[in-house]
């Protein structure tokens, strides 16, 4: 700032946080990530949130061809730099059916833990793909916000009517709406108190 500059440091890999670069240049290196998953197998890439997927009737074929993605994964990341948490790695089985086992997958020789909810880009997956436990997430935050406007709206001390105003337009409504055709066609099977 000015004239003061902050001290010199060799920058061996990666950049530094909060670069304007930074996001453009993790797109470009993590990009080609794409092209080691198998065309069988279906992937999203938003940012550092890989989503990989893969559907049959046949559990065999889906554990070999989700295991043969991973692998190829893991090989392109020890190559070019990344690491893959086995840890932040979670999977999930949509099934309908029930007592049908979730695949055996392994993540450099750890296994890949498989849980009944997930939340991936701020929508709540379900084994069963109801969207209940994103829909009942989405009403709290609802109600937690309707109650801070509640008390912001109190007769005797609260907020004039402007300033309430501005709350609500600044509220943002993505919240209230994201992804709704995904899921509004499960909201009559969520129970209201």
């Amino acid at each position: 700032m000015g004239n003061t500059y902050s001290n010199i440091f060799d920058q061996e890999e990666g950049v530094p946080q909060g670069c304007v670069l930074s996001v453009t240049l993790l797109v470009l290196a993590i990009n080609p990530i794409l092209s080691v998953i198998p065309q069988s197998v279906q992937k999203n890439l938003y940012v550092d949130d890989l989503h990989i997927s893969c559907y049959a009737r046949n559990m065999q074929l889906i554990e070999n061809q989700l295991q043969t993605a991973i692998n190829n994964i893991v090989e392109w990341s020890n190559k070019s730099g990344f690491t893959i948490s086995a840890q932040k790695t979670i999977g999930i089985h949509f099934c309908k059916r029930p007592l049908h086992p979730d695949p055996e997958l392994f993540l450099s020789g750890v296994p890949i833990r498989f849980q009944d909810n997930y939340k991936f880009l701020g929508i709540v997956f379900d084994k069963r793909l109801t969207f209940l436990p994103h829909i009942a997430s989405l009403r709290k935050r609802c109600l937690r916000s309707l109650n801070i406007l509640r008390t912001l709206s109190n007769t005797s001390w609260g907020a004039d009517r402007s300033c309430l105003l501005q709350f609500i337009e600044h509220y943002p409504v993505y919240v209230r709406l994201w992804k709704c055709s995904i899921w509004l066609c499960s909201t009559f099977l969520l129970e209201t108190p």
